[in-house]
């Protein structure tokens, strides 16, 4: 798909408007799959019709969105007249004309932030621990299922401290040691200072995930074994940039007697019109003195559609290798009487 983009970049010089008449149009951000890297940045013009059905239109190609969003930004309307022939200037010109007021971003510590609990999830089915739902689930950034495409969800008991188990999530330098899907994290900017929930508590000499980093991670889709990995091989991994936006407690009171820890990240790209996607994951202590790990993750946006198509199958995989690397080593580093601070 890659090369016929670039190709029909390289081509066109000029874009047809389509019959209908257009409400908003930019320039979006369109990403290719290549080998060892998901996401590759290539910038052809696109021109939306909300109006319709949301069919994105590039360089005189007209792709069927399956997955029509709301339109969540407001614009003025366009006085393009339907079947008017654009250069590319001109297309320029009308997108700074009709430039996009968009909401302001959720940040973390907001009101949709700190009153969250956890959905009602879909049962797995039995002798599997991880599963992709057409019916996506709700996150704090995104509380309408309605305005997503799907879900993943994983979930596995681990015989190992609660408090043990979130340690060995939030030091992300230390995925390399045990996380097959990510075995490497690069804050790239530092969040806020906020203290880690009662229980958790930072070891010195550690950098452990903060609330508010902004971090890149080096995803192993292919899912292949850490001990097979070099370290340019793992450089070289497809990356995804992530914001987390919750560091927490769960509350109890709130959330039918479940106690435990939950961290949030959010897909940073900025281009939540192309992908928008947040992920869960929670530490809830069970009675036996071990816990549960659940994390889901719901993806929108009409690229939303291509990345179910083309990776969904291999992320149910990697959500399920995720859950089975973290019991595999906490219920190690348990057996050894590490402390319930972690490594």
């Amino acid at each position: 798909m890659a090369p016929f983009l670039n190709m029909l970049m390289l081509s066109s010089s000029f874009v047809i408007i389509p019959s209908k008449p257009i409400v908003d149009y930019s320039i979006h951000t369109f990403e290719s799959l290549r080998h060892g890297s998901l996401w590759n940045v290539i910038l052809p013009i696109t021109c939306f019709n909300p109006a319709s059905a949301s069919y994105p239109v590039l360089c005189g190609l007209t792709i069927p969105n399956p997955t029509p969003q709301p339109q969540p930004y407001q614009s003025k309307p366009s006085s393009i007249k339907p079947g008017t022939l654009l250069s590319l200037s001109q297309i320029a010109k009308s997108i700074l004309k009709n430039k996009p007021i968009k909401p302001s971003k959720m940040e973390p510590g907001t009101v949709s932030y700190t009153a969250y609990v956890r959905p009602d999830l879909p049962s797995i089915p039995y002798g599997e621990t991880s599963l992709l739902t057409a019916s996506p689930l709700p996150t704090p950034a995104y509380p309408e299922p309605a305005t997503m495409s799907f879900s993943l969800i994983a979930r596995t008991n681990i015989a190992a401290p609660a408090p043990l188990v979130f340690s060995t999530i939030i030091h992300g330098d230390a995925w390399g040691e045990w996380n097959t899907f990510v075995p490497k994290t690069t804050v790239t900017g530092e969040g806020s200072a906020t203290p880690y929930p009662a229980g958790i508590v930072e070891k010195e000499g550690q950098k452990w995930l903060r609330e508010g980093d902004r971090m890149v991670m080096r995803c192993n889709m292919a899912g292949t074994p850490l001990s097979e990995l070099s370290q340019s091989q793992v450089d070289n991994l497809m990356t995804t940039p992530e914001h987390i936006t919750m560091i927490s407690a769960i509350n109890e009171k709130k959330e039918a007697g479940r106690r435990g820890f939950r961290v949030l990240w959010k897909y940073d790209a900025g281009k939540e019109r192309f992908l928008k996607a947040e992920r869960v994951q929670e530490v809830v202590e069970l009675e036996d003195g071990g816990c549960e790990y659940v994390t889901w993750e719901s993806f929108g946006g009409w690229g939303a559609s291509l990345v179910k198509a083309t990776m969904g199958g291999k992320l149910v995989l990697r959500f399920a290798q995720s859950g089975d690397d973290l019991k595999r080593v906490c219920e190690a580093k348990a057996k050894v009487g590490f402390v319930e601070e972690g490594r």
